[in-house]
């Protein structure tokens, strides 16, 4: 059975319920280039790349540095008592910060609607490594027993960042 695609330039999940356009010209990463993106180090979370379109050709050396979007299925291993979605950034970010990754500023978590869903959002600024600093934003979407959608939205520059959030608002939830 087949549960996601790519058709037509729409990303569609079935097992999620979700849908979201990839912009002409823009390349879609396969699993091996997300698993090269994506590093599952926490034994608490289990991280599944879905799918993530990239404005360039994907290259290890430069893909943090372009513009790209990336969407996981996270499932936590231990259930937590979590008041609303906002507090799924605690943990995602201690995540991120496991692997090297140092956040070096962060807005505060914020509702924002999509296309008539309800996500949480949150801004951040981050360190790759000694030198690289780039933009991410990060929404999240409750899915259920423990499993959460995150979509991760990273730029360097205010075009990108435009992109970017048009792509995201493209973003359609039929569950």
């Amino acid at each position: 059975m087949l549960l996601e695609s790519l058709a037509r330039n729409i990303y569609w999940n079935i097992y999620y319920g979700f849908e979201i356009r990839k912009p002409d010209h823009w390349h879609q990463l396969n699993s091996n280039e997300l698993d090269t993106l994506v590093p599952n180090s926490n034994t608490s979370i289990s991280i599944i790349p879905l799918f993530g379109f990239s404005e360039y050709p994907f290259s290890r050396q430069i893909i943090k540095y372009d513009p790209n979007i990336i969407g996981l299925s996270m499932k936590m291993f231990h259930i937590m008592k979590i008041k609303d979605d906002c507090e799924l950034f605690t943990i995602i970010n201690e995540e991120m910060e496991s692997t090297g990754i140092k956040i070096l500023s962060k807005s505060d978590c914020h509702k924002i609607d999509i296309n008539g869903k309800q996500l949480v959002a949150q801004n951040k600024t981050l360190q790759y490594g000694n030198s690289y600093i780039g933009k991410q934003t990060h929404y999240i979407r409750g899915y259920r027993n423990g499993v959460f959608l995150t979509f991760e939205l990273s730029f360097i520059d205010e075009r990108s960042n435009i992109i970017l959030e048009d792509i995201i608002h493209t973003l359609k939830f039929s569950l």
